[in-house]
């Protein structure tokens, strides 16, 4: 049997059988049966048809009745990434995800610093990615920063594209009062409604599209930090921008050893200047 002929609800038990395997070292049919929901049988089934696809990875310890790592595991059914660990990791301690949502056997001890939530209504995004889907306009109640504008207000865009910071989800969006692209704050998006013709199409947006060699450059002497002791970091890299971007959104979508090519959400060629959302 090909490795395409594996169904792919029986591929992700074989994925989850080796992601326990490497990361917790062990795995039993009880594991398989309890985030899968299947039977004895089948979790058995799993297990041989893994021993098969995968000779030479699991040894079975009669005394733990437990399969576990053997010491030339060699993974095929996913590539081991420390991301992928640590991210089911950040879900349980920041409580988005219970620790049996994820692939986790046993959570080590873990803290991290608490991301304010910002609320965004289900409502509004279903309508913004209907809108960006079909290429219309739509009008929000949108909650500006602007001094000028204390009080919601209900303005039309035409939204093209979602990014993230980091920390909070914006809406890309052609503004028809300030006839240009900007970013909106999701969760600023009090309420939706209407629809209409498109103010401007998402290929004129160019500071979205726009696409620029970053080069990674180590700082001169008197540039360098002083780590512990006042020994310099000389091993650290350092991004060199020379540009400001105006939401400081950068999204590397190709690196080699020494360049990183990237997409600028808002950027800013003239340095110095910056940008608020709405």
């Amino acid at each position: 049997m090909a490795l395409s002929d594996i169904r792919w609800g029986v591929e992700k038990r074989l994925e989850f059988i080796e992601f326990r395997l490497f990361w917790e070292g062990g795995i039993n049919r009880a594991d398989i049966m309890g985030q899968f929901g299947v039977s004895v049988p089948q979790a058995s089934k799993d297990l041989s048809l893994y021993e098969e696809r995968a000779p030479g990875n699991l040894v079975y310890d009669k005394r733990l009745k437990r399969y576990l790592v053997a010491k030339n595991f060699k993974p095929v059914f996913f590539k081991p990434e420390a991301d992928l660990y640590l991210n089911q990791l950040k879900s349980v301690s920041d409580r988005a995800a219970p620790a049996e949502d994820t692939w986790l056997a046993e959570v080590p001890d873990t803290d991290a610093m608490p991301v304010p939530h910002r609320r965004v209504s289900v409502e509004v995004l279903r309508t913004m990615v209907s809108a960006v889907r079909r290429g219309r306009s739509i009008e929000i109640l949108y909650q500006s920063m602007n001094a000028t504008r204390l009080e919601p207000t209900w303005r039309w865009i035409t939204p093209h594209a979602f990014s993230n910071d980091g920390l909070r989800w914006h809406v890309r969006a052609y503004c028809h009062i300030d006839k240009k692209f900007k970013d909106f704050l999701l969760s600023r998006c009090l309420e939706v409604r209407g629809d209409g013709e498109a103010g401007a199409a998402p290929e004129v947006d160019r500071f979205w599209f726009d696409r620029f060699n970053v080069v990674l450059a180590k700082p001169c002497a008197e540039q360098e930090p002083t780590g512990r002791g006042g020994a310099g970091l000389r091993d650290e890299r350092w991004l060199d921008f020379r540009f400001c971007a105006q939401s400081a959104f950068v999204l590397f979508s190709e690196a080699t050893s020494s360049r990183r090519h990237c997409r600028v959400g808002r950027a800013a060629r003239d340095a110095g200047r910056h940008h608020k959302p709405g």
